[in-house]
């Protein structure tokens, strides 16, 4: 006689998913474009207020030798799901990339974050006291 727990477990064997992804960002050109054929891995920490990616794709082709003509700051989308299936996670934004290539091996990494990293990294330039008011912040050269 089969017990539950081990219904339970052919049941789970026989449920295979399968991990669906998609990459897309934001170009200023094309508009949005599939990036998910030329991914090789990603790294992708969401938390409240503090969303990351980081991102490798294979750029033995050259495809991102041109990328950083106008793209830091663009938008970057994705998704993550199974069997086909995504969902879109919070947007995110272009703050990093960069060329990692060896003799073998030509790669090009993104690295992305939030609205809330973008604040985080934002700084004002000083602040400026005038007399008989509140502390002001200059934005910009000042």
């Amino acid at each position: 006689m089969r017990s539950l727990g081990s219904t339970l477990l052919a049941s789970q064997r026989a449920d295979t998913r399968t991990l669906t992804y998609k990459l897309e960002y934001y170009d200023n050109t094309y508009g949005w474009r599939d990036l998910t054929t030329r991914a090789k891995a990603f790294r992708y920490l969401g938390e409240s207020y503090d969303t990351f990616l980081k991102a490798t794709f294979d750029n033995s082709t050259g495809y991102f030798n041109s990328f950083a003509t106008a793209n830091e700051g663009n938008q970057f989308k994705f998704h993550l799901g199974f069997d086909g299936l995504t969902s879109e996670y919070p947007r995110l934004y272009i703050y990093r990339w960069n060329y990692v290539s060896t003799e073998a091996v030509s790669n090009f990494e993104i690295v992305c974050d939030d609205v809330w990293g973008k604040v985080k990294r934002w700084g004002c330039d000083k602040s400026t006291l005038v007399a008989g008011h509140e502390p002001y912040w200059e934005i910009g050269d000042g």
